[in-house]
């Protein structure tokens, strides 16, 4: 069965229907819609690289939160030692507060916690070798800490 000659289409006629088509594709049907301009005395148009804008502001944004992150966790660890050279201090000053004081302690001077054999404290001003070795054998006493008591009536470790 011979092909119809009449539906095939002339390389002109493809050609013209091609040309129609980018034609159309090019040509805007509301160019006030349009992100660019249209005419020739359009607004001027500079296209903006969109990709190298975004990339530049995620880094600057990353570099940011981070940097403040940094800052915040050095902040946390900072204020956790805080916290547990507080915890130690108050733990110590009711341990100082519990043993024997036979004299009102004054802020700012250094002291001695003692603990004889029976586990009973006591705070002295005198240091071990003030007492001396062979007195404190004999008192049975062991020595626990150089303390000073602090303007804020609590006892520091020295």
């Amino acid at each position: 069965m011979p092909k119809d000659k009449s539906k095939k289409k002339s390389p002109d006629q493809k050609d013209q229907k091609t040309a129609e088509k980018v034609i159309k594709e090019l040509i805007a049907e509301n160019p006030s819609t349009m992100a660019y301009p249209t005419e020739r005395g359009g607004i001027a148009f500079q296209p903006t690289k969109e990709g190298a804008i975004k990339s530049k502001a995620y880094a600057v944004m990353n570099d940011q939160i981070q940097m403040q992150y940094d800052q915040m966790e050095k902040q946390i660890k900072l204020l956790a030692k805080q916290m547990q050279e507080l915890k130690d201090r108050h733990d110590l000053s009711l341990e100082i507060y519990k043993s024997k004081l036979t004299f009102e302690p004054v802020a700012g001077h250094i002291y001695h916690l003692y603990q004889k054999e029976n586990g009973e404290k006591i705070l002295s001003m005198l240091s071990p070798e003030e007492w001396g070795e062979e007195k404190m054998e004999n008192q049975k006493l062991e020595f626990k800490a150089k303390v000073m008591l602090l303007a804020d009536f609590t006892w520091k470790i020295l």
